[in-house]
């Protein structure tokens, strides 16, 4: 099967009472598994679902309440330092962070384009690397769309030992100094530790997949987020490792997407991108399911019992009861 164009095509369901929508189309030298169309989920969302009547009607739109609930309706996060916006025609979030008193800088002044891995490093990073571009995470930048680029972040290797993992990360303290962040106070974390110990033993700790590169960042900001990977420009287009608003904007639309359902939010809490979840109110499963619905992967889970990791503690289960140490 071979790619003959992209496009877009603009249905208008007559249930559908968003109007005119825009879906992307694919179109391929042959019938991909004998059918003519094939619509998936970011069709079906954009046109607000789809019905099969058991004659293999098929409806478009929610015209009745039973579709109507399982019909995601958009979320935007308005935060003192950042928003952050969910679409569910692409299932995807996108932030916008807020310059220090409304200004943006013209230009950075770095010109160092890498601080350079060790040599042991350098193939497990470029390799990571490689499937950032793979993944349009790094794309070329272009500055005909873009004007000249207002920063070059320097890029650089952290080995985390514990997981025997080299990861790319960016020099964004420059940049970070035109971003006025609102932290929460220093006592959060020791509040979630304590809140965290009173869950009891039939716990599962998730965390999310590639967090930051899960949230893309608005195109108006790519000019800031430029690296130089084998001597070609690109840019960022997600939350980067080293963003000082990086860590709130994940926690804040992971806790927003936690929310949306009672029984999750009450047996789940968040810190950052580690979410615990008590298995004696709410399934691992289901909360998985319910983050996956809104555009955030997770890792497979781990019961706390078996031995995890949880805030830097080290926990496993004894005797019926949780030791954490």
């Amino acid at each position: 099967m071979r790619c003959e164009g992209k496009g877009i095509v603009c249905p208008q369901p007559p249930a559908c009472d968003r109007g005119q929508v825009s879906v992307e189309v694919i179109v391929v030298n042959a019938k991909p598994l004998g059918f003519d169309l094939i619509l998936g989920m970011n069709g079906i969302l954009a046109v607000e679902w789809v019905t099969v009547s058991k004659r293999i009607q098929v409806r478009f739109g929610a015209d009745s309440a039973a579709v109507c609930a399982v019909c995601i309706t958009p979320i935007r996060l308005e935060e003192r330092d950042f928003t952050a916006t969910f679409d569910p025609a692409t299932q995807a979030w996108t932030a916008a962070w807020k310059w220090t008193d409304g200004k943006a800088p013209a230009i950075l002044n770095n010109r160092v384009r890498e601080y350079p891995p060790s040599a042991s490093a350098r193939r497990s990073y470029e390799q990571e690397l490689d499937k950032w571009i793979h993944n349009n995470w790094l794309i070329p930048y272009d500055e005909c769309r873009h004007g000249p680029a207002n920063s070059l972040i320097p890029l650089m290797a952290i080995v985390q030992r514990n997981k025997g993992k080299v990861r790319p990360v960016m020099d964004f303290r420059e940049l970070n100094e035109h971003i006025e962040t609102f932290t929460a106070s220093a006592d959060v974390r020791t509040d979630e530790m304590r809140d965290w110990r009173r869950q009891g033993a039939n716990i599962s700790m998730t965390d999310l997949k590639d967090e930051y590169l899960q949230v893309r960042v608005d195109e108006a900001l790519w000019p800031y987020q430029t690296v130089v990977v084998k001597g070609r420009k690109h840019c960022l287009t997600r939350l980067g490792f080293g963003s000082n608003v990086a860590p709130q904007v994940v926690k804040t639309a992971m806790s927003s997407v936690l929310a949306q359902d009672p029984m999750i939010r009450k047996g789940t809490s968040a810190y950052i991108d580690d979410i615990l979840v008590n298995g004696d109110v709410v399934a691992v499963g289901r909360v998985e399911r319910e983050l996956e619905r809104f555009g955030l992967n997770c890792k497979p889970h781990e019961r706390v019992s078996e031995g995890a990791r949880v805030l830097g503690l080290k926990v496993k289960g004894e005797r019926g009861s949780l030791h954490w140490r």
